[in-house]
């Protein structure tokens, strides 16, 4: 079992971003490591205007794959299946 917080590979995560006007969330598998970043595999995309406190809403239903920094991600379970939330 890892001590140090950071996902690796196997882990699920949740990653949030903005842009522009956009706030973006997403949970995904971390499938790959590189250093600082680690590569995940998008699992659904959600997004709301982050003016206001509205709820999210799906905005893509695509699985697809995106490197982001290791630190952003919040574990939510690990591959040993310890929930972390």
């Amino acid at each position: 079992m890892k001590g140090s917080g950071a996902p690796e590979k196997g882990d699920l995560v949740r990653y949030e971003w903005k842009f522009e006007y956009r706030q973006y969330q997403t949970t995904a598998l971390v499938i790959g490591e590189h250093g600082i970043a680690v590569k995940i595999l998008l699992l659904g995309l959600r997004s709301r205007d982050w003016r206001h406190e509205s709820d999210y809403k799906i905005c893509d239903h695509n699985v697809s794959k995106m490197t982001v920094p290791r630190d952003e991600c919040k574990i939510l379970r690990t591959r040993q299946g310890r929930i972390l939330i």
